[in-house]
């Protein structure tokens, strides 16, 4: 038990680095900021670097009052309609939007009609959100990050060192930790994305908004297999072996769904060497307890077993610094 939770702790302390801020940036709007146009517009345009998905658009006038808008994502553009001609007026657009790497930005941009309001407000500037929902999601993060790969790697380890089924406990345990863990990130993902101030776990459009996000699709991926896996250790050994792969299969593939790595250009280098550095370090993280329980159980068959998991290992260390050079060079 102080193997598994200090391997948590390994990857709690893998998970801690700071993310890289390459999110979504607007780089041109449609009234540009701070201009006048004649007439009314019929669409409003932001245009961003990348594919974005708005989470909250709204426009205001001078005086607060919400404008009525219908909203469209279309490729890297956000259109805004208007469902109403705008009166002559001065407007501040705010919006709040989410790209393939799943985190928020948000921003504003200042627009009049007919006349030059006789004072724009202070300068709107792009922001990337900083509050309690990013601590709160990076520890959860990193919480199942490390549950979840313990989970995968024992059942790596049945496969290509032992074949006698790993610990129980240690893939029931995990696996719990990882299914709590992944449900609670979707409610956090929501949180994030919306930003809502006194939000509570009942709120069903932070659930609703979390599981919309690639995070959250990325989430409800990783849940199905953990489930799988979970069940898996409860039915004959026959059964247990497909289903543990499948459920590894389901796992493994969360991680191309979503985040900086598995949206870093061009995909179809980044996504196999993004999974095959997820299943290296699975396979390093949750080998280490079924071997250690391996060679306390089964004393004669020590050497063979440990040369055959070093023959594995060694061969997976090129596997993991080759990859790791290769995600930080596209990021």
């Amino acid at each position: 038990m102080r193997v598994f939770f200090a391997l948590i702790l390994t990857g709690l302390s893998l998970g801690w680095g700071g993310e890289a801020r390459a999110h979504a940036v607007l780089l041109e709007t449609n009234p540009a900021d701070r201009s006048v146009v004649v007439d009314s517009p019929s669409t409003i345009v932001l245009r961003f670097n990348e594919s974005v998905q708005p989470i909250v658009v709204q426009i205001r006038d001078g005086e607060g009052t919400a404008i009525a808008v219908d909203v469209a994502a279309i490729d890297r553009e956000v259109r805004i309609h208007p469902r109403g001609a705008l009166r002559a007026a001065g407007y501040i657009l705010s919006y709040r939007v989410t790209s393939a790497d799943s985190h928020p930005v948000a921003g504003s941009i200042l627009f009049a009609v007919g006349t030059a309001p006789s004072g724009w407000l202070g300068p709107p500037r792009l922001v990337v959100t900083s509050s309690a929902w990013d601590w709160a999601s990076a520890i959860n993060r990193a919480l199942f990050l490390a549950a979840a790969l313990i989970a995968v790697g024992a059942v790596m380890y049945g496969f290509v060192v032992h074949t006698s089924p790993p610990p129980r406990s240690l893939v029931l345990g995990a696996t719990a930790i990882a299914l709590a863990t992944g449900v609670a990130s979707i409610y956090l993902q929501g949180g994030l994305l919306l930003d809502a101030a006194g939000a509570r776990p009942w709120d069903g459009e932070v659930w609703i908004v979390g599981l919309a996000s690639t995070r959250g699709m990325a989430s409800f991926v990783a849940l199905f297999g953990l489930a799988t896996l979970g069940v898996a250790q409860f039915v004959p050994f026959v059964w247990r072996r497909s289903m543990n792969a499948f459920a590894t299969l389901c796992i493994v593939a969360s991680f191309a769904l979503s985040g900086h790595a598995a949206t870093a250009a061009p995909r179809w280098i980044a996504i196999p060497t993004l999974l095959l550095h997820v299943v290296v370090v699975a396979f390093w993280l949750g080998s280490l307890i079924p071997l250690l329980s391996a060679l306390r159980k089964e004393r004669g068959r020590r050497n063979a077993i440990f040369r055959r998991f070093s023959e594995i290992a060694v061969l997976a260390v090129p596997q993991l610094v080759v990859a790791g050079i290769v995600l930080a060079v596209l990021q």
